[in-house]
């Protein structure tokens, strides 16, 4: 398991969790300072989960694309893992943005070469 991101490897078992053991616990029940107890004021302003996660996603569109296998690993590794959805969002933003900010001006030429700088970025291994 990682602990950096609390993710199973594949094909790594579920670890088993002793919930006696932990609801057995001196202070289970007791809020603590990473996790006190709502105020009625704090309660009020609550919102539905969907509204939240709407408002963090303005201006972005879920899309569903195919690309190379090869392509995918490579921004995953310039991520480190996670993130790369992000990189492939910036990079493609830069492209764009080489050719005076427009959108629709943007040749598919110029997104090309900036997915192969970064891929050859990606490929030279780092110099001391």
């Amino acid at each position: 398991m990682s602990k950096k991101w609390l993710t199973l490897s594949v094909g790594e078992p579920r670890p088993a969790i002793d919930w006696a053991r932990a609801d057995a616990a001196p202070h289970a029940g007791q809020p603590d300072d990473e996790s006190p107890e709502l105020t009625e004021a704090e309660a009020v302003r609550l919102r539905p989960l969907a509204q939240v996660l709407a408002d963090s996603e303005k201006g972005r569109q879920r899309i569903t694309i195919s690309l190379d296998r090869t392509v995918v690993d490579q921004f995953k590794a310039l991520a480190g893992g996670r993130g790369y959805q992000s990189l492939i969002n910036s990079t493609l933003r830069a492209a764009l943005s080489t050719q005076g900010g427009s959108a629709g001006s943007a040749p598919l030429e110029t997104i090309k070469q900036a997915l192969r700088e970064v891929l050859q970025e990606a490929r030279t291994p780092d110099k001391p």
